[in-house]
């Protein structure tokens, strides 16, 4: 496992291996709608509270790009709401490989359906994830589905964060420069890379 020696607690994340069986498994047998969750984790490095943001808007089909323009989050006393992304260097456009779009292209249109079935009850927001009747879902929402699907097909469960480290690591291996790797994740400052990653730049 790769793991995070700086860190009192240690980040683990899958390894090149386990990703790849966890992406085979999860497009053969999961919703679509977790599909494309966990296919722009492993892929974007986002944050959970920017999948939850992004709207179909934010995608580029023909340039197959993603611009992170918003974040949902979640507390007790607000509910759902919507804010700006973490920091400035947060707000940012990531090329992606291109059957994430086809993904995304097949869950705008299975919400289409949802709309039409629903009428006047479907709440429209424009989001990729979405609770039955069209609002914007919860940003822990694909938490529990994940644990009980790596329980099912014998995954080790990490949580959400790690297809994050995951994909830093991925792109460090793959001898990207610390700016890069710290521009995808959306870091305001390379530093923030650097303290989190030394292990991976080792």
């Amino acid at each position: 496992m790769l793991q995070n020696h700086n860190s009192s607690h240690e980040k683990k994340c899958y390894d090149v291996e386990q990703t790849q069986a966890f992406l085979n498994v999860l497009m053969e047998e999961a919703p679509l709608r977790y599909q494309v969750f966990f296919a722009l984790a492993i892929f974007g490095g986002y944050r959970r509270e920017e999948l939850c943001g992004f709207e179909f808007s934010d995608f580029d089909f023909e340039a197959c790009t993603a611009t992170v323009n918003r974040v949902s989050l979640y507390t007790p006393a607000n509910g759902i709401f919507t804010s700006h992304p973490k920091t400035e260097k947060s707000h940012r456009i990531l090329k992606l490989p291109a059957f994430i779009f086809d993904l995304v292209k097949h869950l705008r249109a299975e919400q289409a359906e949802k709309r039409l079935l629903l009428g006047d009850q479907w709440h429209e927001s424009g989001r990729l994830f979405t609770k039955q009747d069209g609002s914007p879902v919860q940003p822990h929402f694909a938490y529990q589905w994940l644990q009980r699907f790596c329980a099912t097909h014998g995954f080790p469960f990490y949580g959400i964060h790690q297809f994050r480290h995951l994909n830093a690591t991925l792109l460090i291996n793959n001898h990207e420069d610390i700016k890069t790797v710290s521009a995808a994740l959306g870091h305001s400052q390379t530093s923030t890379t650097l303290n989190i990653y030394a292990h991976a730049l080792a």
